[in-house]
């Protein structure tokens, strides 16, 4: 079945990220003295729906944020960046999740999660989402909210020739590699693919193509790991191919990974070939690192490089 003119359904995380930047991020024990402190939308789920409504996609963004100010500029956001919020709903009496971000000098970063409503966007959440995610092109999920709603999704999608792409970020110990086969893309980080593959990062970016490769057999279509600078690895249909890194002005790469799955969405759902989707979701995520704050720094469609597709 078709998934043209069907909407991108992202169901995730809406978080306030509390950011500050710092010389170099501190270890264990340690205090740094830090700058430029700000509050701004994020949380992967919603950071990824945002990036495809600001790339032009029609996507909807179903989640939980708590009955205070942090979730209405959530949900302000959100709406500014084209998405529809319909299914973006108030958990009572529980606070809208936050995260605490620090940023080195260097744009590397470390992040402490409460996940806050975002725990309320559970297995039986999901089950009333039933129609919204029949009903779409495209469905996209992450790991910030609890694990049995992702698992409760994963069979959905391709009853009705959906896709479903699976950014498992941030890893959860608990996955179950045997209902991977209902995702058809998985997109980790080499940190997140060396969890489910139980190597070591090292492991990963020595041969991210032979990685990229293992992981597609856990999955029924394609999986991408995101190298950062590095570029990427994509195991698909047609082969292994590895995608090369942007040379940008790296500030922050906070949502560089959420910019990329956003982007690749919108192109899958425009058309776009897998392998060229990931080249373009590459580099308008390239974009994103040369500013700072998570959907702060998601480039629109207008600033984006032209996505070209070949003719089938």
């Amino acid at each position: 079945m078709s998934t043209a003119g069907r909407p991108i359904l992202v169901i995730g995380s809406a978080n306030m990220d509390l950011s500050v930047c710092a010389a170099a991020i501190p270890g264990p024990g340690e205090t740094v003295l830090g700058a430029n402190f700000a509050a701004s939308p994020g949380g992967k789920g919603a950071n990824q729906a945002a990036a495809a409504g600001r790339l032009g996609g029609d996507v909807r963004f179903a989640g939980r944020v708590g009955s205070d100010p942090f979730g209405a500029q959530l949900r302000v956001s959100l709406e500014e960046s084209g998405v529809d919020c319909r299914l973006l709903d108030v958990a009572r009496d529980v606070a809208t999740g936050v995260a605490l971000i620090t940023v080195s000098n260097s744009g590397e970063n470390a992040i402490t999660v409460a996940a806050g409503a975002n725990g309320c966007m559970d297995e039986a959440a999901v089950a009333l989402l039933a129609d919204e995610i029949l009903d779409c092109g495209l469905l996209l999920m992450q790991l910030e909210i609890p694990l049995a709603a992702v698992r409760a999704a994963a069979g959905l999608p391709r009853r009705t020739g959906s896709r479903f792409i699976l950014n498992p970020a941030p890893y959860n110990a608990g996955i179950e590699l045997e209902w991977l086969s209902g995702v058809s893309l998985i997109t980790p980080n080499e940190h997140e693919a060396a969890a489910l593959l139980k190597c070591k990062p090292a492991d990963i970016l020595r041969d991210p193509g032979a990685a990229a490769a293992e992981l597609r057999r856990l999955v029924a279509d394609a999986a991408i790991i995101t190298l950062g600078s590095l570029g990427y690895a994509i195991a698909g249909p047609n082969g292994v191919h590895l995608g090369p890194g942007m040379v940008t002005n790296e500030v922050d790469t906070t949502a560089a990974g959420d910019c990329f799955n956003g982007a690749l969405a919108v192109a899958l759902s425009e058309g776009a070939e897998l392998y060229e989707a990931a080249h373009w979701a590459n580099e308008v995520a390239a974009i994103s690192v040369t500013r700072h704050g998570a959907q702060a720094s998601l480039p629109w469609r207008s600033e984006a490089p032209v996505l070209v597709r070949r003719a089938n």
